[in-house]
This record gives C-alpha cells, sequence and structure tokens, in this order.
C-alpha cells in the first residue's frame, strides 16, 4: 500500500507514479491510500476537529476501515 498524500498535480503524483511502476515491475500490484482532510472533502468527514481540537481525542488511530484496508494488502509496513 502506497499511503501518502492525495496524488494531484506536482511532485506527489510524479513520484506517486514512479513508486506505482516500481511495484507494478516487481509483480506487486500497488494499492493507493490517502488521509482527506475535511478542508478538502466536508462531505467525508466531520469538522469538530477542525473546530474544536481538544475534541478530536484519536487522530492518529486508525479506523476500523483504514485498518481493514491494510489488512488486505499483502505486504506493507505498519
Amino acid at each position: 500500500m502506497v499511503s501518502n498524500l492525495r496524488p494531484r498535480l506536482g511532485g506527489v503524483a510524479s513520484k506517486t507514479i514512479w513508486l506505482c511502476e516500481q511495484l507494478e515491475g516487481w509483480g506487486i500490484e500497488p494499492v493507493l491510500a490517502w488521509y482527506e482532510p475535511w478542508s478538502l472533502s466536508p462531505a467525508l468527514s466531520v469538522p469538530v476537529g477542525q473546530w474544536l481540537p481538544e475534541l478530536e481525542f484519536t487522530p492518529d488511530h486508525a479506523s476500523p476501515a483504514w485498518r481493514a484496508l491494510i489488512a488486505d494488502c499483502d505486504i506493507h509496513r505498519p
């Protein structure tokens, strides 16, 4: 799994493409995953942590959805 910033134009996109090409060359199917912040996609998350950061008590803990995605990958580093 390749977990980084959202691959848009620029350095992140070009490095992500390069890495995926390398993985495919080694016979590894890349899985892309990234965090989508409220500022970019407000429909996907609640803004509580943006307004009241003290209520965002688990910003670094993987959610069940993230854990399932990671578990589905054959090769990964936590």
